[in-house]
């Protein structure tokens, strides 16, 4: 009998069989794709062929394999470019275009010539030969692609004038000077001569410790130069004799420690009397023993004498006008030991009153100090000039400003207080509070030995067995579970001790008790009135949502906060000394402007006065973190047996470097002088002995991968160590570097840099050690992320409305959240920005028409309720409107202060002098058209439009950045001359045209889409 049913499981074998071919053949197909342009892909082969092609050029020799296959990637990209825009501007070739190109190209191959000569019968018969068709199609393709080049090229034509100015502008050297200003520092209703702040701190100098300043240089002859001469120098019995005689008791007992001497302490005076006897003991022991101690004394004696010689003598060299081996530094002390200003080396008590007791132009005797014997003079006294340090002026400036606005304001401001007496009756509390600075904590280094006892003793609590998984493995998560630990001693420990330094606090220094402790006690305000610190807001917000007693704790991203209440006050009367600052801003903010103004200002700008759309959204989402795997090793050896082929070690380098952080020493305008030291070879121990180490780092390392750069930026004050790695900024500098160059001054994240590149090393394969904890975490998340898209993905095909939420069988997943606005976070969907014109276009209770995805997860989206912003009156955007106008208000006081100081530095103000409230007058030199100045955002643009200008010129106000202004002076402008052009046009027309034609490539690119596996 027939079974109908015994086909269809060969059939389904079959059809899953051929299923599971095309997917094979389609991850082959994928897998052989190197990069992606538009519509057309560049394969394997094609990038393979192009490599060959490259490789055979001589000019590439010298280039890396890296190298080599990143210009044959670039040039296939390219191409592809270029044809994809042939095709959407229509460009054809015909027949005997095709024709014309082939005789050009191939028209003396043997195949199609007869007697030397072109031969159109064999040609006709070669063009029906499959492998002469593909050729032709080749041809095709690249005569397409010359076409538009032709076309992009016409896009761009030069006219003499045109290409004149371009090449005088990008030949131009300039030297600039300019300031940059703090908005809020500007930001003054009235027109004040900077020059009375002088006089301000004259008579209020006791306030800030000012001390005198001094202009010094001086030079260091190093004890290290001195041994080898020592050294050299014979030791006799007769030396080691005469050494002995002379030795004082501490000297002598110190030796007999030394050399283990057997004879009791207490009994050397006796033999100190008696020479004959001392000596006796002494040659009892092992004379050659004796003999070496001794000898290393004599040399170290001999070194400080020779170095001090020396040092005498390079002084009569320099009266003498001659020159001498040594580097003479010049720099800015303060005269004081304790002043913060100075470097380390001169906060010596000892070092430092020398110098100050000489007179200008007199040379210091040779002191010595750790390294050497220095040799100090003092060019000029500054409090001449200057009375006022840099590194007080801006602080200087903001006290005078509020002087000046409370004293011609100061009846107002009482008449204020006095009528507000019931606003400045507030709860408030007396508390102890203890704040914690984390970096404390957190940015010790922590020694390997520290870490690994560490481990050895607590791998229990780090979840995993001690034997299963290396140290090596689990340091991350070891390093997290110290610092924990290290939290909950300080925990500990301020709990244990507050009420001891609470009762303590005013007698004693209470960071002797822990390292970042800051205990204080302080009033702080319950409602309305503004605390003095951001952390007696926290404390304020913590008591508002459960007042308690006895010691509270709050976990800060930067502290940790201790406090304990000691007094309550349910109606506190605050001082008028206490809101003084308080009041001359509302006084600012809100006396000079009235109602009227207010309202007229609403007017003028009534269109940008519009409520904020808002959202109550609900949904499921599934964050990829709740899917973690762990991998095996064998799997980790697969995933990077399959990826090896891409994985190269990032460009690297040998460099050495310079950044300077401290804001003071470059205000001071030491950056130049470093960079112009180092490269000059100052010694590299002397010159961080002179700055400071902690100012200024001087280091060699290597293997800095520009992978971990890009993202890896350095906090103001942080270290910068050997095997760190560079920020971004340091990472393109450096590409730009031949071997042995030492780059220009540039700034970075608040510091000023400059490095020098030994040498480059050549990028290699990635090894799997190497590679393994970033390919660990790649295929991690890559599994998680796959398995919670897959599990967005069914709940799209399942949950339908929003009725579906309520009957999903996993509750952890489903999220609703409060109607707020559109533009803040919405609960596990975070920052929406990129789908809140979707969102705000859904109707109630609709469906988002597509998964919704950020970095945490995938999900899917109802939108429950919406309300679209509307105009608002004038009581309702009050507030948007008052904070609008006074912002307006202040941006225009500062426009008309910073003109105020242009217009002074215009009639011949010393720049130096005037400027030195907002950080100073800076210098940038010898600066060309690709040049940047430190700290500026616009640096090309400011450059370009300053050399069309003439010598002298001063800028208009600029902004720089967001609450930044700065104005600058063209001081020179070298150019080249005519006679250049004319020699270079053509050369020039040319470098021009590639410039733009690579900006006109990169920007078609980014329209159409490039994608690089």
């Amino acid at each position: 009998m027939y079974n109908k049913k015994t086909p269809y499981p060969k059939l389904l074998i079959l059809l899953m069989l051929l299923f599971l071919a095309s997917l094979m053949a389609e991850q082959e197909v994928a897998s052989n794709i190197e990069a992606r342009v538009g519509e057309r892909i560049i394969t394997t082969e094609q990038l393979s062929n192009e490599l060959s092609r490259i490789s055979q050029r001589e000019e590439n020799d010298r280039l890396s394999y890296l190298q080599r296959r990143e210009l044959a990637l670039q040039t296939l990209i390219h191409e592809e470019l270029l044809y994809n825009y042939a095709v959407e501007r229509g460009v054809t070739v015909t027949g005997s275009e095709l024709d014309d190109y082939f005789r050009a190209v191939y028209g003396d191959h043997e195949r199609v010539t007869t007697d030397g000569e072109f031969d159109d019968r064999k040609y006709q018969e070669l063009k029906r030969r499959p492998e002469i068709r593909r050729l032709l199609n080749d041809l095709r393709r690249d005569l397409m692609i010359d076409k538009a080049e032709a076309i992009v090229r016409n896009m761009f034509q030069y006219s003499e004038s045109n290409l004149i100015d371009r090449f005088f502008l990008e030949n131009t050297e300039l030297d600039l000077s300019y300031v940059l200003m703090d908005k809020e520092d500007i930001s003054i209703p009235f027109l004040v001569d900077p020059m009375e702040a002088y006089d301000y701190f004259e008579a209020n100098s006791y306030q800030y410790d000012s001390v005198r300043e001094l202009n010094i240089s001086f030079f260091v002859v190093p004890f290290e130069l001195m041994r080898e001469k020592a050294a050299s120098m014979e030791i006799t019995s007769e030396h080691v004799e005469q050494y002995i005689d002379t030795a004082g008791v501490d000297l002598i007992n110190e030796l007999l420690l030394e050399l283990n001497a057997s004879l009791p302490l207490d009994s050397i005076d006796v033999y100190i009397d008696k020479d004959r006897e001392l000596r006796t003991f002494l040659h009892n022991q092992d004379s050659l023993k004796v003999f070496n101690e001794i000898s290393k004394r004599i040399t170290a004696e001999r070194v400080n004498e020779l170095a001090y010689l020396e040092a005498q003598n390079s002084v009569s060299r320099i009266q003498s006008r001659l020159s001498v081996d040594y580097e003479m530094i010049t720099l800015s002390i303060a005269d004081s030991p304790h002043d913060r200003l100075n470097p380390p080396l001169f906060r010596k008590s000892t070092l430092l009153p020398m110098i100050a007791r000489l007179e200008v132009g007199e040379y210091s005797q040779p002191l010595k100090i750790d390294y050497g014997y220095m040799v100090a003079v003092i060019n000029e006294d500054l409090n001449n000039n200057f009375k006022l340090p840099p590194n007080l002026a801006r602080q200087v400036w903001q006290d005078f400003v509020r002087f000046e606005r409370i004293s011609r304001q100061e009846t107002e401001l009482r008449e204020l207080y006095a009528l507000g007496l019931d606003d400045y009756t507030v709860p408030a509390i007396y508390v102890t509070r203890v704040v914690v600075d984390k970096k404390e904590i957190f940015d010790k280094e922590i020694g390997n030995d520290e870490l690994y006892r560490f481990y050895r003793q607590n791998y229990s609590l780090i979840g995993q067995d001690e034997e299963a998984i290396s140290f090596e493995d689990l340091r991350p998560e070891i390093k997290e579970q110290y610092f924990e630990i290290k939290i909950d001693e300080v925990n500990d420990w301020v709990e244990q001790h507050i009420y001891e330094i609470g009762r303590e606090l005013l007698q004693v220094d209470s960071n002797r008790y822990l390292p970042g402790v800051e205990a204080s006690n302080q009033l702080v305000y319950l409602e309305s009135l503004p605390n003095t610190d951001h952390i007696n807001d926290l404390i304020k917000e913590d008591m508002e949502a459960m007042p308690q007693t006895g010691v509270q704790s709050l976990d800060n991203e930067d502290y940790l906060v201790y406090y304990i209440v000691n007094s309550w006050f349910t109606e506190y009367l605050a001082g008028y000394s206490e809101l003084k600052g308080y009041l001359y801003r509302r006084w600012t903010e809100e006396i000079d402007v009235s109602e009227a103004d207010y309202k007229e200002y609403y007017e003028a700008h009534q269109r940008h006065f519009v409520s904020a759309d808002s959202l109550r959204l609900a949904g499921l989402f599934f964050p990829w973190q709740d899917f973690v795997e762990p991998v095996t090793e064998a799997e980790l050896r697969n995933y990077y047996g399959e990826r090896q082929d891409h994985l190269f070690t990032e460009h690297q380098a040998v460099i050495e470097y310079v950044r300077v952080y401290d804001p003071e020493l470059a205000k001071r305008g030491l950056i130049n002088e470093l960079k112009t030291w180092i490269e000059d070879g100052i010694d590299l121990p002397l010159l961080q002995s002179t700055i400071g180490s902690k100012s200024i780092v001087l280091d060699s390392a290597q293997d800095y991968s520009k992978r971990y750069l890009m993202d890896n930026g350095l906090s103001k004050g942080q270290l910068v160590v050997a095997n760190s790695l560079l920020p971004g900024k340091l990472a393109d500098e450096l590409e730009k570097l031949s071997r042995s160059e030492t780059s220009g001054t540039f700034y970075y994240n608040d510091s000023w840099y400059f490095l020098k590149k030994i040498r480059g090393l050549e990028p290699e394969k990635a090894s799997y050690l190497d590679m393994r904890w970033i390919l660990r975490e790649e295929l991690i998340r890559e599994r998680a992320e796959s398995k919670a898209h897959q599990l967005a993905t069914n709940a799209f095909v399942d949950v339908t409305s929003v009725k579906g939420l309520d009957f999903y069988p996993d509750t952890l997943f489903v999220f609703t959240t409060e109607k707020k606005n559109a533009n803040s976070e919405f609960g596990p969907l975070g920052d929406i920005t990129g789908y809140r014109p979707r969102l705000l276009s859904l109707r109630r209770n609709e469906r988002l028409n597509t998964i919704y995805a950020n970095e945490d997860g995938f999900g899917i989206v109802f939108c429950l309720e919406k309300t679209l912003g509307h105009p608002m009156d004038f009581e309702e955007a009050f507030d948007d409107v008052r904070e609008s106008l006074h912002a307006d208000l202040r941006t225009e006081n500062a426009f008309n202060y910073g003109r105020y100081l242009r217009s002074l530095v215009i009639s011949g103000v010393d720049p130096h002098e005037l400027l030195i409230f907002w950080g100073g007058w800076h210098i940038e030199s010898n600066l060309t058209f690709n040049g940047t100045i430190p700290g500026v955002k616009y640096s090309r643009q400011i450059i370009e439009n300053a050399a069309q200008g003439s010598e002298g010129d001063v800028s208009h106000i600029i902004r720089n950045r967001e609450g930044e202004y700065l104005f600058y002076r063209l001081d020179r402008k070298e150019g080249v001359s005519m006679e250049c052009y004319t020699r270079e046009k053509d050369e020039f027309r040319e470098t021009v045209f590639r410039t733009d034609f690579e900006r006109w490539l990169n920007d078609y690119g980014h329209r159409i889409g490039i994608e690089i596996f």
